[in-house]
């Protein structure tokens, strides 16, 4: 048996490849992805893989069609969810073809069109390349949905009769990213709501669908004891422009303690000067940023998470983390974003997000003084929460029980038979 692994994205690479799932699965495993992210894949691991070198199979023009025909479906998304009217308010994306899409959504199904146009342009010479280099008996697909290059093998792969199964990256991918352009046989997803969002939102049959859990994070096994420390999680600049005065505050409070203040910022953000980081009291920089794919990586975030009396994010998958641990997030409600004061509060509508602010252990906070005084209570211990039930609440949105890669290969195991 051959199985094709297709890692468009830094990320994949790093959640099933450096994570070890790919050299568990069955058969002869090839990785297909970008070279300079293979080159940073541990040793170790290589060395029990083949490889493919992903190159550029989209191009220039299916690139760009497949941006138009992405907004094309947000826009057809529209009208039933918050998520998407946000997306298209708020993401810089060009007013006058929104407006061009919505004015033919009003007759047409404007996905079932994108579906149609993406049909009509065969496979690119490169990826029927990849697929007779490989020869692959299965294509499983770890997926934003969106990109163009892996949406392309995917597509070759699809066209030469090829099983495709997909993994969606995350547990707001199926969400938040649009529809499928080539759809995948069978999907593997994260938890219960992405079950759900596989079945309501794009329109796969219940048993197309398993729960598997992130192969990533089968650390998150159990309760941990707690820390002291308090991680500040970074999102990106469009959702979260006064990060650093949130970090400011918390280091001058630090002072006060008992606490110290780790601040790990978005990987979108590491362009942006840190130096000032340095010159904070009581502050650490994390250690290991970006997508690492070195080994271990999971295991410092979750050391990290651990070491933590709570996490402080703006909607980041850390919230989830933590709960899987049992360790409360405080959410900034408060702060200045792409979209104005209090813009980073409308996240909170978006579909994946709507029952994780309910759950026991989750604290809005919508002032400054608010957040400090519920970060004091947190390192005190005096926050009122069951640990426990946050985390069954997040098992069912992200199945990290210790057990999610055996469950992975058992399903690439019989989609292959």
């Amino acid at each position: 048996m051959r199985t094709l692994l297709l890692c468009g994205h830094r990320l994949h690479v790093r959640n099933f490849v450096s994570s070890g799932l790919a050299a568990k699965l069955p058969g002869e495993v090839t990785v297909v992805a970008p070279l300079a992210d293979w080159r940073d894949v541990p040793a170790e691991i290589r060395t029990r893989l083949r490889f493919c070198p992903l190159g550029n199979p989209a191009g220039a023009f299916r690139a760009r069609l497949r941006r138009h025909l992405r907004l094309a479906s947000l826009v057809a998304r529209e009208p039933t969810s918050v998520t998407y009217r946000h997306k298209l308010a708020n993401e810089g994306r060009s007013q006058w073809q929104i407006a061009c899409w919505r004015a033919i959504r009003r007759r047409h199904d404007l996905e079932a069109i994108g579906r149609r146009i993406e049909a009509l342009v065969p496979p690119s010479r490169p990826a029927r390349a990849i697929l007779g280099a490989v020869r692959p008996d299965l294509v499983v697909w770890p997926t934003l949905i969106h990109q163009a290059d892996d949406t392309e093998v995917a597509k070759a792969a699809k066209a030469m009769g090829v099983p495709l199964l997909a993994m969606p990256a995350s547990f707001d991918t199926l969400s938040t990213k649009a529809g499928f352009l080539v759809r995948p046989d069978r999907l593997l997803v994260w938890g219960e709501a992405s079950l759900a969002h596989a079945v309501g939102a794009h329109g796969y049959k219940p048993d197309e669908v398993e729960v598997t859990g992130p192969a990533h994070w089968d650390v998150y096994g159990h309760l941990w004891p707690k820390g002291r420390q308090v991680l500040i999680a970074g999102t990106s600049v469009h959702f979260f422009r006064d990060e650093r005065q949130i970090v400011e505050q918390l280091a001058r409070e630090a002072q006060m303690g008992p606490w110290t203040v780790v601040y790990r910022p978005h990987p979108s953000r590491l362009t942006e000067d840190r130096s000032w980081v340095g010159q904070l009291p009581l502050v650490e920089l994390d250690s290991r940023l970006g997508y690492d794919l070195a080994a271990g990586f999971q295991e410092h975030i979750a050391d990290r998470v651990a070491a933590s009396a709570c996490v402080v994010a703006a909607f980041s998958t850390l919230i989830i983390e933590a709960a899987l641990i049992g360790r409360p997030s405080v959410i900034p409600a408060f702060a200045q974003s792409a979209h104005g004061p209090g813009g980073v509060l409308t996240h909170k509508l978006y579909d994946h997000m709507q029952s994780v602010v309910e759950w026991p252990g989750v604290f809005l906070c919508r002032t400054l003084p608010g957040l400090i005084g519920t970060v004091r209570k947190a390192v005190a211990g005096r926050l009122d929460f069951d640990p426990g039930e946050l985390r069954r609440r997040a098992l069912r949105v992200a199945m990290a029980d210790g057990h999610a890669q055996e469950r992975i290969v058992e399903a690439v195991r019989r989609v292959a038979r």
